[in-house]
């Protein structure tokens, strides 16, 4: 990746004071780029779940309750980039959604000190500043990194699908 620069692009990086955000900020600066981060201090949300409400802070909340409310905003983030890439192509415009699975506040809780510490953000770090660069002409997909692993998932659509399954299933 040491081919990647971005001397004289601007990359804004919302939770740069996070781990993930932060991985990215320093990797986007190391390689030239004037970077605008933020760090949201109070996090405020409210989700509805199958008819019930969870509301707090972000500090008051469990984790596993932060938890649903990412994989909810994660969800809602596939529908708007999916869009985007389509609406943005005639102005050059490429989205993709990375999932990462790292290391973080959300995830301290959750998973045993072993798996944490192989689930380093800066192994995430590589797929989005390679998404970000002007070279990549990947847009429109749904990747997935984490441990130093990277897939692509795809969303699929119709009833082929499902033959397919049960043809494979005791395989």
């Amino acid at each position: 990746m040491h081919f990647l620069d971005f001397t004289g692009k601007v990359v804004v990086i919302t939770g740069a004071g996070g781990s993930l955000g932060q991985a990215y900020a320093l990797e986007f600066a190391k390689r030239g780029a004037s970077v605008l981060g933020n760090l949201v201090k109070m996090l405020r949300f409210a989700v509805n779940d199958l008819g019930s409400s969870r509301q707090g802070s972000g500090s008051s909340a469990s984790p596993a309750d932060q938890m649903s409310c990412v994989i909810s905003a994660k969800s809602a983030l596939i529908g708007f980039s999916h869009t985007l890439a389509i609406e943005g192509s005639k102005y050059n415009i490429q989205s993709n959604v990375v999932i990462p699975t790292a290391s973080s506040r959300l995830t301290s809780d959750l998973l045993p000190e072993e798996e944490l510490q192989s689930l380093k953000p800066e192994h995430v770090v590589p797929l989005v500043v390679y998404l970000s660069h002007e070279s990549c002409q990947e847009t429109g997909k749904i990747f997935e990194a984490g441990a130093g692993w990277y897939g692509q998932s795809k969303l699929y659509l119709g009833s082929s699908l499902i033959s397919v399954i049960v043809f494979l299933w005791d395989r």
